[in-house]
């Protein structure tokens, strides 16, 4: 065991060798440093955010909800950070986040934002079906036919709306 403080200590080194780990890049340190501020920040400040949920008494599904919005959005905008060529084009992409809100949507390709909606909106239909009737030990005691359908239909869905192109994995790149 070690003193509190030396445990964040550790926490936050940790986060931060682990965006040195990705490459030699100033963006992954800043990367794994934001990493590193969250989770001591999350650890430090547990205790007051639990006083207050219980003082305001917050359902906890309301509870639960937010802290996901919340990580979710501070992890995607720490992101920013490791795909950015540079820590300037980083930082003007975070700015530009948050100051140019001048009401237009950029849609290069309207139909893949309605095919990401449009697959959004199936799997949430699938996890509701699957919550109430618990969809994944129905399908082997369907007809054979029928199964063998949707294993079909899925095999065309992922052949007309999957990539195929030689993209290079990411740490490739490095």
């Amino acid at each position: 065991r070690v003193p509190v403080h030396r445990r964040y200590l550790n926490l936050a080194t940790v986060f931060l060798v682990s965006g040195l780990w990705h490459g030699a890049n100033w963006t992954f340190v800043v990367w794994g440093a934001i990493h590193g501020v969250f989770i001591v920040t999350s650890k430090l400040s547990l205790g007051l955010r639990d006083r207050l949920v219980e003082t305001l008494r917050l359902p906890s599904k309301l509870v639960r909800g937010s802290r996901m919005f919340f990580t979710f959005h501070l992890v995607l905008l720490s992101w920013v950070y490791f795909r950015a060529r540079n820590l300037s084009e980083a930082n003007h992409i975070v700015a530009k986040i948050f100051t140019d809100l001048g009401g237009r949507l950029y849609l290069p390709g309207l139909d893949h934002f309605v095919y990401g909606l449009t697959a959004i909106f199936i799997l949430l239909l699938v996890d509701a079906l699957h919550e109430r009737w618990q969809v994944g030990s129905l399908l082997p005691r369907w007809p054979v036919a029928l199964r063998w359908s949707v294993y079909a239909a899925f095999g065309v869905i992922i052949l007309l709306m999957g990539v195929f192109n030689g993209s290079q994995f990411i740490y490739f790149q490095f």
